[in-house]
C-alpha cells in the first residue's frame, strides 16, 4: 500500500514538473494569443489524463463506542450514519457497539476508538485498565461532544481527553475560529469560500469545561464568546484540540449535539481528519506549548498545483489570550 502511494506521488510530481516547464515558456515570442490559449487548454486536458485520481487507502479500523449511563443524545444515530458514510468514503473500517464487554474484546482489532456522545460510567475497573493498556500501545482516541462527560471519575481518562464537561447554555449559533490552520485535522475546505476553513458559524450546544485544556493540549479551534451567550471562558474558549499523551494520540471535537451537525461537510472533514491523525495516518506536531500562523505562496500560473502552505511556530503561555475576540 505504501509503495503504491509513493509511486503515485512520484508520478504526480513528474507530470506537474513537465507541465510547469511548458506553462512557463515565453510563448508570446513564438505564437499568437489564440494558439497559446489552445496550448493551455491542451495542458489542462493532459493533466486530467496523466494525473492519477488519488485514492485514500487506509490500514486503520475504527471502533465507535456510544454507550450512555447518563444523558442520552438523540443525535447518536445520526453520528452512526455519518461515521458509516465517512468510513466508506475514506476507506477505513468502522465497528459500532454500546456493550462494554464487546468494546473491550474488539479493541485489539482496531487502531482508533471514537467515543460518540458517551456519558456516565461506561467501563468498570478492569475494562478501564484494558482500554488504558490498548491506548498506551500507540493507539488513537477521538472524543465527540459529550465524550468529556464520560468516565469523569477516572483521572487518567480525563487527562487523556483534555477537559471535563461543566455545563452549557441553550442551543444557539456561535462562531468557531480556527487557530491552527496548518495542522492536518483542520485541513478542511469551507464550501462558502473554497479556502481552508478559518471561521465557522454553526448552531450547536456549546460546552463549558471545569478547566481549559490550554497548556496540556494543542488547541485547534476556539469559540468566539462575543457571538453567543452563556460562554464561561472569556477570550480563550477552546472547542477542539488534540494531544500526544501517554504513548497514544487523543483528539476532541466539542460539536455534535444536533443531528444536523453530522451531515455538515465541515464537521465531517474535521472528524475524518481527526480519525486519520489519531490512527497515525497523518503525523503532525501537537505540542501544547505552541500555536501557529500560516502564510501562503502560490505560482502565478493558475493551472499549476495548489498553493504551498508554510507554518510559523509561536510560543504561547498557558494563559494565552490568543482566542477569538
Amino acid at each position: 500500500m505504501l509503495g503504491t502511494r509513493r509511486r503515485a506521488r512520484f508520478q504526480i510530481q513528474s507530470h506537474w514538473q513537465a507541465l510547469s516547464w511548458i506553462a512557463t515558456l515565453p510563448l508570446r515570442k513564438f505564437i499568437d494569443l489564440t494558439v497559446k490559449k489552445q496550448l493551455i487548454a491542451l495542458i489542462l486536458v493532459l493533466a486530467s489524463v496523466l494525473l492519477p485520481t488519488p485514492v485514500r487507502a487506509h490500514g486503520i479500523d475504527v471502533l465507535v463506542f456510544s454507550k450512555t449511563t447518563g444523558f442520552r443524545h438523540t443525535s447518536i444515530p445520526a453520528g452512526v450514519t455519518a461515521l458509516t458514510e465517512l468510513g466508506a468514503a475514506h476507506h477505513f473500517g468502522v465497528t459500532f457497539t454500546e456493550n462494554s464487554a464487546e468494546f473491550i474484546s474488539q479493541l485489539p482489532n482496531h487502531q482508533v476508538v471514537v467515543f460518540l456522545n458517551t456519558t456516565g460510567d461506561v467501563l468498570d475497573a478492569s475494562q478501564e485498565a484494558a482500554f488504558k493498556t490498548w491506548y498506551q500501545n500507540g493507539r488513537g482516541f477521538v472524543g465527540i461532544h459529550a465524550a468529556c462527560d464520560a468516565e469523569t471519575g477516572w483521572p487518567w481518562f480525563m487527562d487523556m481527553i483534555g477537559a471535563k464537561f461543566s455545563g452549557h447554555p441553550a442551543i444557539q449559533t456561535a462562531e468557531v475560529k480556527f487557530l491552527d490552520r496548518v495542522h492536518p485535522i483542520t485541513n478542511v475546505i469551507d464550501p462558502a469560500t473554497g479556502q481552508r476553513i478559518e471561521r465557522w458559524s454553526r448552531s450547536d450546544e456549546w460546552y463549558n469545561f471545569t478547566a481549559s485544556p490550554r497548556g496540556k493540549a494543542h488547541v485547534l479551534a476556539v469559540l468566539s464568546e462575543s457571538t453567543y451567550t452563556g460562554g464561561a471562558h472569556g477570550d480563550d474558549h477552546p472547542i477542539a484540540w488534540c494531544r500526544d499523551f501517554d504513548g497514544g494520540r487523543s483528539a476532541y471535537l466539542g460539536m455534535g449535539h444536533t443531528d444536523e451537525t453530522y451531515s455538515n461537510a465541515i464537521f465531517g472533514g474535521l472528524l475524518t481528519n481527526a480519525i486519520e491523525w489519531a490512527g497515525g495516518e497523518i503525523p503532525a506536531d501537537s505540542d501544547a506549548r505552541f500555536t501557529r500562523t500560516t502564510k501562503r505562496s502560490c505560482s502565478i500560473a493558475m493551472f499549476l498545483p495548489p498553493c504551498r502552505w508554510t507554518s510559523t511556530r509561536m510560543a504561547i503561555s498557558t494563559s494565552s489570550n490568543a482566542g477569538a475576540r
